[in-house]
């Protein structure tokens, strides 16, 4: 690939991320493939011949999205995956020395494929404190803390990029999105909130016992329509509603809501 045809590659890929972006409401907030899905979906030897960019990014959509966890996409430094890369391709005799040493594994990361596969996150240090910490100074220094300030108020601000162009975003209020969410929870009597609201975070349950709880969350992360994750705090297994998303508007936490409802009311008829 020479320089103009990168160019014109890298001009195709920028409107793929921008037309994600517009669309990702479209689809699933949680990958729902299974561990081993990319065996069916790739070939078990590599091509012969070379193959062209325009054979190469159909796959994109068709082999690597689907085992992505869309809604929470994030960009990090290259030198995380850089780390990762290393990381992953050493060998150990006994992996535990390595996991332990890195394990960041509270409540609300576990998942239900956990030891089906090597877990790579604990491998590796990106979810190290000291390593977080570098990821948010650079988000310190693209945003300013008048940037970070304003994207939780909803106030327009411009970001200069690395070009000539300024760049005009305008955020949404994630504090008041909260308290918009909290209020419709204390509304629904069945429903307590469990903590102060804190920026974007609400933190709710049934009020019922933890095994109804946990229920209501698997229906609702195998809904597939929102994704939630849980949290316990001195012995109180709760939900946590999450506002983190630059593009939420008012429509989407009462969807959300209408969801969680729905689901709930299911269940309780179930167990009646």
């Amino acid at each position: 690939m020479d320089a103009k045809e990168f160019r014109r590659r890298g001009k195709e890929m920028v409107d793929y991320v921008a037309d994600y972006l517009e669309n990702i409401q479209t689809r699933r907030p949680l990958s729902d493939v299974q561990p081993g899905y990319l065996r069916q979906l790739i070939p078990g030897e590599a091509p012969q011949d070379p193959e062209s960019w325009d054979q190469l990014f159909p796959d994109i959509e068709r082999v690597i999205m689907p085992g992505q966890q869309i809604r929470f996409l994030q960009f990090v430094p290259t030198f995380s995956q850089m780390q990762s890369d290393v990381q992953d391709s050493l060998g150990f005799k006994d992996s535990s020395d390595v996991v332990d040493a890195f394990n960041v594994d509270p409540l609300y990361l576990k998942h239900e494929n956990q030891g089906a596969v090597p877990d790579y996150r604990h491998w590796q240090i990106p979810l190290g404190r000291r390593f977080r910490s570098l990821k948010i100074w650079f988000v310190l220094r693209l945003y300013g803390v008048k940037g970070i300030q304003d994207h939780i108020r909803k106030v327009r601000f411009n970001l200069s990029a690395t070009h000539d162009q300024i760049i005009t975003h305008s955020y949404q209020q994630h504090v008041r999105l909260a308290h918009e969410f909290e209020e419709l929870v204390k509304k629904n009597s069945a429903f307590e909130v469990t903590h102060e609201v804190t920026l974007g975070l609400v933190c709710f349950r049934l009020k019922a016992d933890r095994a109804t709880n946990e229920t209501l969350l698997q229906n609702i992360n195998k809904d597939g329509r929102i994704h939630m994750v849980p949290s316990e705090s001195k012995g109180k297994y709760f939900l946590r509603f999450a506002v983190c998303a630059a593009s939420t508007e008012s429509k989407d936490i009462t969807f959300a809501w209408e969801v969680i409802q729905e689901l709930a009311d299911q269940l309780t008829q179930i167990l009646k």
